[in-house]
């Protein structure tokens, strides 16, 4: 699996209106995708806000990870913004929700599920 990650940036003054990004910003991300590019994701992930070690200010008042099966599945997503009417209707949304523009990252997912798995690979190489 492949992810396009958005982070967005904290800002005090500005507060992220999360209610608007989950239930107007990503359907509407979603639904522009699948009609101009002809992909949808398998899922997309979202983490907010989200604070150092301490818990005091956040750094980022949300992340959203777009989930994809292929590498080019990803890459073709990250294509969105050169559509102008995706690019348009995404960017006039923006300060509906967020201080500003997101940080794009893009990486591979490695999902582990298997708690107890990892557990017993832990004891069985004697690194507990």
């Amino acid at each position: 699996m492949f992810a396009v990650a958005f982070a967005y940036p904290h800002a005090a003054d500005r507060p992220f209106d999360m209610q608007h990004f989950l239930h107007v910003h990503l359907p509407m991300g979603v639904a522009l995708c699948r009609r101009h590019l002809g992909i949808i994701p398998e899922k997309i992930i979202v983490h907010g806000p989200l604070a150092d070690g301490a818990g005091a200010v956040p750094i980022l008042s949300a992340m959203s990870q777009v989930w994809f099966r292929t590498r080019p599945e990803a890459e073709t997503f990250l294509q969105l913004f050169a559509v102008p009417e995706a690019a348009e209707k995404l960017i006039a949304d923006f300060p509906r929700y967020t201080c500003g523009p997101p940080q794009v990252l893009i990486g591979t997912v490695t999902e582990l599920g298997d708690m107890p798995l990892l557990c017993d690979q832990a004891e069985s190489r004697g690194l507990i």
